[in-house]
């Protein structure tokens, strides 16, 4: 429902992570190390041995003196059992359910989910993307490798902004700025003057977004989207495959990722400006959930991310046209069919 944009400063301190099970060790890491405050807002918090891992350390640092505060989805951790989250409250952590089902605010607004994946530590390091609190994110599970893209941003500006948005979410002020997702993205690439890379999980565009890419190619905007091969549902793939054919049409580059699962949600404008967060480009991200992204304007590290995108480039299949597409099975493009009805429930 709600897209957050955070800007981290030029003298911010940025660090990648491109693996589910490296972006979870470097969270581990400053959780470890903190003193005063762990704040964490997480889609999916699982009881897996990394829910239960990621538990005992947090209630280690409650028990330490630390202010260890955990906000979490009703739906994203519904397979979670209650007692988990109870016993972290025991340990003295102060535990929040986002949107709880049965309450007089969650039965109207049952679809509007957090997903946003956040944490500040100590006032000073935020961590922000793709990754939540569970065993496939650290194993890959099905998936030979989980690729995500998770930051780490030291700098007290930008866990400030983290960190109000934090307190909303964990107090239930659920109408906390920012614009609906879909808008911001309409903004990011009306605004591109020469070429717009996106890495996303999962692609269903509405007709608005259909437009204002069309858009962006006839002003001779280059655009290069990278889409998992294969995702982590049946569904979700045949409506990211729906999408290829007439995107090639308007002039887009796609690249299908199969090293593994890329779960990362990455936009990069002009080479210049990059956004790394949780929203997706499908309608429940662009226009039901809450979302976060921070925007990177420090040229060193915007050419990380361009360097990353060239390396999985590598392990993709690529395609500059319609003719590229074209040999696929009938039963790929009924699939597809079928799964365009779905677009505007996913």
């Amino acid at each position: 429902m709600r897209l957050q944009e955070v800007k981290t400063g030029q003298n911010d301190t940025v660090n990648f992570y491109f693996t589910g099970r490296d972006a979870l060790n470097a969270l581990y890491g400053a959780i470890e190390s903190a003193n005063s405050s762990v704040l964490l807002e997480f889609f999916i918090i699982d009881d897996d041995d990394s829910g239960k891992r990621f538990a005992e350390l947090l209630e280690a640092k409650a028990r330490s003196g630390v202010r260890v505060m955990v906000c979490y989805d009703a739906i994203g951790s519904s397979s979670t059992r209650k007692r988990f989250f109870k016993k972290m409250a025991a340990a003295g952590i102060m535990v929040s359910e986002f949107n709880p089902v049965f309450s007089v605010y969650g039965l109207g607004h049952i679809n509007h989910r957090n997903h946003r994946k956040v944490a500040v530590i100590d006032k000073n390091i935020s961590f922000v993307g793709g990754v939540n609190i569970a065993d496939r994110y650290y194993d890959g599970g099905k998936y030979a490798l989980w690729r995500d893209t998770f930051c780490r941003i030291a700098g007290e500006g930008t866990a400030e902004q983290l960190s109000a948005l934090f307190y909303n979410d964990f107090n239930h002020i659920y109408k906390s700025g920012g614009l609906v997702g879909e808008q911001w993205l309409v903004s990011k690439i009306s605004g591109a003057r020469s070429s717009i890379r996106i890495v996303t999980p999962y692609f269903a565009p509405s007709k608005e977004l259909y437009k204002v890419l069309a858009s962006a190619c006839m002003r001779g905007v280059s655009i290069d989207l990278m889409i998992p091969y294969r995702t982590d549902s049946n569904i979700l793939h045949y409506c990211n495959m729906a999408s290829i054919e007439a995107c090639l049409e308007m002039g887009l580059s796609f690249h299908l990722f199969y090293n593994g699962f890329n779960h990362s949600k990455v936009l990069i404008v002009d080479d210049e400006i990059a956004y790394v967060g949780s929203a997706n480009m499908d309608n429940r991200s662009l226009r039901l959930d809450y979302e976060i992204m921070a925007e990177i304007r420090n040229r060193d590290y915007v050419g990380l991310l361009l360097k990353r995108f060239s390396r999985d480039l590598k392990y993709c299949r690529n395609l500059h046209g319609p003719d590229d597409w074209k040999e696929r099975p009938k039963r790929s493009r009924l699939y597809e069919r079928l799964a365009r009805l779905l677009y505007r429930f996913l």
